[in-house]
């Protein structure tokens, strides 16, 4: 199916107003809210603009972030081709004549369409495998065995390792004798 691309000019529709300004709808992808600031500055969007700005509850990812979080690249600040590299282990070739191109135009080319597609879909599937992924650098909240764990004194990784299966009773000495202590169930 071909994906069709409409140019506004004079006011934006209610429901596509009403699809970026929802804060339950996240809106995912690189340097996405920059974009997002420019439509919401285009449009006079101004509440939506100035609750941007506040960034108390943000309704976008950036997944140069997210990525960042995972353990996926080591800074946030990368491009689309190089997230598609490492994440989804694949080559993203971008078209220079394209990139550059008067992407304004009421009626895109076939080409533009299709180039189009082809970056909402590797914000996607971005999106998908990174979600699927264990963060890195959080508190583990629920153990999960074989999870890989860091133990860190201060900014000092000073080991690692994998979550091992947890026995129902540890022994702790404790001065002269030794507790026994139940593991809590989840």
């Amino acid at each position: 199916m071909k994906p069709k691309v409409t140019r506004f000019s004079s006011a934006l529709p209610p429901n596509i107003q009403t699809l970026i300004i929802t804060p339950s709808v996240i809106k995912a992808g690189i340097s996405v809210q920059s974009d997002i600031l420019r439509i919401a500055r285009r449009w006079k969007l101004s509440k939506f603009y100035k609750s941007l700005l506040s960034n108390s509850d943000p309704c976008y990812i950036e997944l140069g972030q997210l990525a960042m979080l995972k353990g996926t690249v080591s800074s946030a600040n990368v491009d689309l081709a190089t997230l598609v590299g490492v994440v989804q282990q694949c080559r993203f070739v971008k078209h220079n004549s394209l990139s550059f191109a008067d992407w304004s135009m009421i009626t895109l080319s076939n080409d533009h369409q299709i180039y189009a597609a082809q970056f909402s879909h590797a914000y996607l599937e971005i999106w998908s495998t990174l979600l699927r992924e264990h963060s890195v650098g959080m508190p583990v909240e629920k153990a999960v065995k074989r999870q890989l764990v860091s133990l860190m004194s201060g900014k000092k990784i000073v080991a690692c390792g994998v979550l091992a299966d947890q026995p129902p009773m540890v022994s702790v000495p404790v001065g002269d004798t030794t507790k026994q202590l139940k593991k809590k169930l989840q």
